[in-house]
């Protein structure tokens, strides 16, 4: 039996694939004009707190000594940063631990006990989900521990100083990054 070859459905096919490729075309150059904007404003929000704390310096300098309710020195306002950022992060790996009970499988005895949904090691229970996902929350909990005790125990007088603290608070900061759209996110903590 020969193949019949019909040219309108073959027709229409191609000129819905041109209109899908059109529409992807649109979509991607919307996606970069978005992200433009997006850099746009960090980039003005950023310029804005500049100018805010270099005014801010000013007027401590040129105003009256500071009264007993100042500004806490800057290595103060670092450490509670600091300690702020290892707390956003510690939540948001809590919440995550909360999750993963979602992910039980369905015959799990784990997932259909009353409650809260079971935790890997609950008796029976062999989903592999839930089991990954806690073993990458410790191994994320324990970069933020590190990072914590490197930068709180930094040594000054050694030749790696700088280096070994500024690295942990970057690994802390790249940790919180894949947390930013959340309403806690604060800009400062952008690696």
């Amino acid at each position: 039996m020969p193949f019949l070859f019909d040219t309108s459905t073959a027709l229409n096919t191609f000129e819905r694939c041109e209109q899908l490729c059109r529409t992807a075309r649109e979509a991607v150059g919307r996606a970069r004009e978005i992200r433009s904007e997006a850099v746009r404003i960090r980039q003005e929000a950023a310029a804005v707190r500049a100018a805010m704390r270099h005014r801010r310096r000013q007027d401590d300098r040129s105003g009256p000594a500071r009264p007993t309710g100042a500004p806490a020195p800057a290595h103060l306002v670092a450490a509670a940063q600091l300690t702020a950022l290892a707390a956003f992060v510690h939540a948001r790996l809590d919440e995550e631990v909360a999750a993963s009970g979602l992910f039980h499988e369905a015959r799990c005895p784990a997932g259909r006990a009353p409650g809260a949904p079971g935790t890997p090691g609950t008796p029976g229970c062999r989903c592999p989900v839930p089991h990954r996902m806690h073993q990458d929350i410790a191994v994320r909990r324990s970069i933020v521990h590190t990072s914590q005790a490197a930068i709180r125990d930094a040594d000054h007088g050694s030749p790696h100083w700088p280096h070994d603290e500024l690295s942990a608070l970057l690994h802390l900061k790249a940790l919180a990054l894949s947390y930013e759209t959340h309403g806690l996110w604060q800009e400062e903590w952008r690696p």
